[in-house]
C-alpha cells in the first residue's frame, strides 16, 4: 500500500481565454475521486494540504476543466506506480488544450520512512505570547515545547533574490524546500521565513523571465541568528523565427525550407544561450480568419510551452488551419501571463494560409499533324499570370507556370468530354502531376447527347426577290453536323396561308465554319419570291451548343475551345476577343476541375449543372469577359464560390483521383 501526497498546482498557462479555469484534480485508482476543485489563473499557484489517497499498484491523476455547458476539457493525465514511490516531490505536466499546469506530487510507502533531513528531530518553540513584551531574536535558552519535551535550538531564515546585476527582484517566488515554507519576494528582493530549528535547509527562487527557474541555494540555520540565503538569477532575451511574413502552401509535401505543408516548427531563442528556461508560446490568430472551424480543420500549437536546450533554444510545432487566407503569429515570451507584442515578448511574422497549382500548355494543330495550331499566345500567358492568377490569388490559390509547352493532333470535335479528356492524355507530362492543370487549347466541342447536346431548333425568315435561285439567308445558324447527324431536320415555306414542305436537299448550307447561312431552292416550289411578296420560310435544324471549354471536377485536362471562339468573333457573336475569352475559360475551368458547383450549394444553378446562379460570377453557365471573379458573399464566410475555394482539399491525395493519367 502506498500513499499520494498532493501538495501544490500552478497555472503557467490557463485553458479558457477569458476568466479564470475551473480546475479539478482527478485521482482515479480504485474509484474516481475528485480530490480538488478551484479557479485557477494564468501565473498562479496554489498550495495544497490534506490531499492523501492510499493505492496499491498504480493511480491516474487527472487535471479537467470544468467547461459546462459544453463537454469538460481533458488537460491531460500522469500515471503513478507504487513501485516507483521515492518519498520526494515530483512534477507532472498537464498541457492538454493548449493550457500548461504542474502539479506537485509525492509517492511514499510504510517502508519508505522519514525522508532524510538535516533538520535535527526535536521539537520548535511555542511561538511567543503576542500579548507580552517578548522581542528579539529567538533564543536556544529560553524556548520551551507546549508539551514539555525539549525544545530545539532556534535560528531565523531569510532570502534575498537579485539578477545579476545586484538588483533587488521583487515578486520572485521562494521556497524552502525542506518544510515547504513559501512566499513572495518584497520590494528590496527579501523575504523572511521566520524562526526554524537550526540545521541545513535548501531554498529555491523563481520568477518567470529569469534563469535558471528555479535558482537554488543552501542556507545553515543558527541557533539564536539570523540566516539570509542568496539567489542570483538572469535576465534573458528571446528571439522567435520565422521573422518575417511568409505564405505557407498547405497543400503540398511537408518541406519546411520551401514552406511547404501545415506544420512549421517555430523556434525561441534566448540570450544568453541557458539551459532548462521555459518559454510560453501562444498562437495569435489574424482578425479576419475563419472561426468556424472545426476538428482538423483548425489551427493548433502544442506545447503551449517547452525548456530551452544546451544551446538556448525551444520549440514548439504550430499546425496551420487549412482554410486559405487565414494567418496566424506565434508569441514567445519568458512569462506565461505577457500579452502578445507586449514587452519582452517576441513574435513571428505573419504565417499565411496558401495553396499552389501548377499549369502546364498543350495547343492543338489546326490541320492535321503539324503547321499552324490554335494558340495559347505569350499575350493570353502574361494575362493568366496577371488576370487568371488574380482571380485565384483572391481565394488564395497560387498558380505557376511549369513552362512545360506540347503540340497535339488536329480534332474537329470533341462530342463529350471524355474524348478531350483521352487525347490530352497524349500530350501532358506526369512531372508536377497531381498539383497541375493541363490547359488544351483545342478546336471545338459540340456535345453531341445529353443536357448540351443539339436539339431541334425553328428558325424563320422572310425571303424577297433577288436576281437567282436558290436564294441565301440573311440570318445565320450554329447547326451541329459532327457524328454523322444531319443538321436539317427539315424545310417549310408559307404558301396560302399554309406551311408546305420543302423536298429534301432544297435547304443547303453555306461553306464554312460555325454561324453560316443557308440556301434554299424554290425550283419546283409552287410559290417564288418575288420584289412585290417576300416568301416566309422556316428552317428546323439541329442547333449546336457551343462550348467555349470543358472540364469537371473528375479531370484536371481543361479544354479551351479557341476554336469556336474565332469562329464566333468572325460573325461578329463574341462579346469580347477571343484572348479575353481565353482568359475566363481559364478561370471558370479550374473552377470547376476544384468541384464547383456542387449541387448541395446554395447557389448551384439547378438548370445548368455546376454552374453559379450568380450572373457576376465566373462560375456563371454564360461567363464571358468580364466575369474573371468568384462570387463572395456579404457575409464573411458565408457559403458562396470564393468561400468554397478557400476551404477546398487541395492536397496531393484528393488531387491525385483526378489524375488518371495514363487512362
Amino acid at each position: 500500500m502506498a500513499t499520494l501526497t498532493i501538495s501544490r498546482i500552478r497555472c503557467t498557462e490557463q485553458e479558457d481565454w477569458t476568466g479564470d479555469d475551473a480546475i479539478q484534480i482527478v485521482v482515479h485508482g480504485s474509484s474516481r475521486q475528485v480530490v480538488w476543485e478551484g479557479a485557477m489563473d494564468t501565473g498562479q499557484t496554489r498550495e495544497l494540504s490534506g490531499i492523501e489517497v492510499e493505492f496499491s499498484g498504480s493511480v491516474r491523476i487527472q487535471l479537467m476543466e470544468e467547461d459546462w455547458p459544453d463537454p469538460d476539457d481533458d488537460l491531460g493525465s500522469v500515471t503513478v506506480s507504487e513501485s516507483g514511490s521515492a518519498a520526494v516531490d515530483v512534477e507532472g505536466r498537464f498541457t492538454g488544450d493548449d493550457a500548461n499546469y504542474t502539479v506537485w506530487y509525492r509517492v511514499s510507502t510504510a517502508e519508505d520512512g522519514p525522508a532524510e533531513s538535516t533538520v535535527p528531530e526535536c521539537t520548535p518553540a511555542d511561538p511567543p505570547d503576542e500579548s507580552s513584551d517578548a522581542s528579539g531574536p529567538v533564543s536556544e535558552g529560553d524556548a520551551t515545547s507546549g508539551d514539555g519535551t525539549a525544545p530545539c535550538p532556534m535560528g531565523n531564515l531569510g532570502v534575498t533574490v537579485r539578477d545579476s546585476d545586484g538588483n533587488a527582484i521583487q515578486g520572485a517566488d521562494v521556497r524552502v524546500v525542506e518544510t515547504g515554507a513559501t512566499g513572495v519576494t518584497g520590494p528590496d528582493g527579501s523575504h523572511d521565513f521566520g524562526p526554524l530549528p537550526e540545521g541545513e535547509y535548501n531554498v529555491e527562487g523563481s520568477k518567470e523571465g529569469y534563469s535558471p527557474n528555479p535558482g537554488s541555494t543552501t542556507a545553515q540555520v543558527t541557533s539564536g541568528t539570523t540566516s539570509t540565503a542568496e539567489i542570483v538569477l538572469s535576465t534573458v532575451i528571446v528571439r522567435v523565427t520565422p521573422s518575417g511574413d511568409q505564405k505557407w502552401y498547405v497543400n503540398e509535401t511537408p518541406n519546411q525550407a520551401g514552406h511547404h505543408g501545415r506544420e512549421i516548427t517555430i523556434r525561441a531563442q534566448v540570450t544568453p544561450a541557458v539551459a532548462g528556461v521555459r518559454i510560453h508560446f501562444r498562437l495569435v490568430r489574424g482578425a479576419n480568419n475563419n472561426s468556424g472551424l472545426t476538428g482538423n480543420h483548425r489551427a493548433s500549437l502544442s506545447p503551449a510551452s517547452a525548456l530551452t536546450n544546451a544551446s538556448g533554444e525551444a520549440t514548439t510545432t504550430l499546425t496551420l488551419s487549412d482554410y486559405g487566407g487565414d494567418e496566424f503569429r506565434v508569441s514567445a515570451s519568458l512569462n506565461a501571463g505577457d500579452a502578445p507584442g507586449s514587452a519582452g515578448t517576441a513574435q513571428t511574422g505573419r504565417l499565411m494560409v496558401w495553396k499552389k497549382l501548377y499549369f502546364d500548355v498543350v495547343e492543338m494543330y489546326k490541320s492535321g499533324n503539324s503547321g499552324p495550331v490554335y494558340e495559347w499566345k505569350s499575350s493570353i500567358e502574361r494575362r493568366v499570370i496577371g488576370d487568371a492568377t488574380h482571380a485565384f490569388e483572391n481565394v488564395f490559390v497560387e498558380l505557376q507556370d511549369t513552362g512545360q509547352r506540347h503540340q497535339g493532333r488536329h480534332v474537329d470535335n470533341f462530342a463529350q468530354p471524355s474524348d478531350g479528356f483521352t487525347w490530352a492524355d497524349n500530350y501532358t507530362d506526369p512531372a508536377g502531376v497531381p498539383l497541375k492543370i493541363h490547359f488544351c487549347v483545342v478546336d471545338r466541342a459540340f456535345p453531341s447527347s445529353g443536357t448540351y447536346g443539339p436539339t431541334d431548333t425553328a428558325y424563320t425568315e422572310n425571303f424577297p426577290n433577288s436576281s437567282a435561285n436558290p436564294f441565301r439567308s440573311t440570318g445565320r445558324i450554329l447547326v451541329h453536323e459532327f457524328n454523322g447527324i444531319q443538321p436539317i431536320v427539315r424545310a417549310e415555306y408559307q404558301h396560302g396561308g399554309s406551311w408546305v414542305t420543302l423536298a429534301a436537299g432544297k435547304v443547303t448550307m453555306v461553306s464554312g465554319r460555325g454561324r453560316r447561312q443557308f440556301e434554299v431552292d424554290f425550283s419546283g416550289a409552287a410559290h417564288t419570291p418575288t420584289a412585290a411578296s417576300a416568301v416566309p420560310v422556316r428552317v428546323t435544324y439541329k442547333k449546336a451548343f457551343g462550348a467555349g471549354g470543358w472540364g469537371g471536377s473528375d479531370s484536371l485536362h481543361l479544354l479551351i475551345c479557341r476554336g469556336h471562339y474565332e469562329d464566333e468573333a468572325a460573325v461578329g457573336n463574341l462579346s469580347g476577343t477571343p484572348d479575353g475569352q481565353i482568359i475566363v475559360a481559364c478561370i471558370h475551368e479550374p473552377g470547376h476541375a476544384l468541384g464547383l458547383v456542387s449541387s448541395s450549394e446554395p447557389y448551384h444553378d439547378s438548370s445548368h449543372r455546376s454552374h453559379c446562379t450568380r450572373n457576376s460570377c465566373t462560375m456563371w453557365y454564360q461567363s464571358s469577359v468580364g466575369n474573371e471573379a468568384f462570387h463572395d458573399a456579404s457575409t464573411a464566410h458565408a457559403a458562396c464560390c470564393r468561400t468554397f475555394l478557400r476551404a477546398a482539399d487541395l492536397s496531393r491525395s484528393v488531387m491525385q483521383s483526378k489524375w488518371n493519367f495514363p487512362r
